[in-house]
């Protein structure tokens, strides 16, 4: 079932896109720019869904602030997770200090709706631009505007 159904989804998706005549693409992968991320689509292990992944960025853990680090990016991934269907993974050995992170989603052949697909698609490179923008601002500090004057009635919103 890979193989072809792999091909006929990738297709129907081409197709949707109105760049069926413009993209090759293997049996194995289709490689789709989006907003300037590299959006990969492969079959998946079992045969049954298709993984859609696009680059996060490069983490650096052997660094002081490793946890801050790992907490930031966790954060981000829960809070992603939460509006788009993906997820952040690490790849790289146990031994490494560079770690690089990708951003993953899953389409099952079987849900035949390219128009999830093409959700998907967009949520994975969303995804991966804005873990791009954390992974890369990791050592930026958080500049907190100066409250002292400031009347009691007013609000303030402090977002890093």
């Amino acid at each position: 079932m890979s193989g072809k159904a792999f091909s006929t989804v990738v297709d129907a998706l081409l197709q949707r896109l109105g760049i069926r005549d413009e993209v090759g693409f293997s049996e194995q992968e289709l490689v789709l720019e989006v907003d300037g991320v590299d959006v990969v689509l492969r079959d998946g292990v079992d045969g049954r869904t298709l993984l859609v992944e696009g680059p996060g960025g490069a983490l650096d853990v052997s660094s002081v602030s490793k946890r801050s680090r790992i907490e930031k990016l966790l954060k981000t991934n829960l809070a992603l997770s939460t509006v788009h269907n993906t997820i952040s993974v690490l790849v790289g050995d146990a031994e490494d200090t560079a770690k690089f992170v990708n951003v993953r989603g899953f389409y099952r052949y079987q849900q035949n709706d390219i128009n999830v697909l093409t959700d998907l698609v967009s949520d994975v490179a969303s995804s991966a631009d804005i873990l791009r923008g954390v992974l890369t601002n990791l050592e930026t500090e958080v500049q907190y505007p100066n409250v002292s004057d400031r009347s009691e009635n007013e609000l303030i919103f402090l977002s890093p």
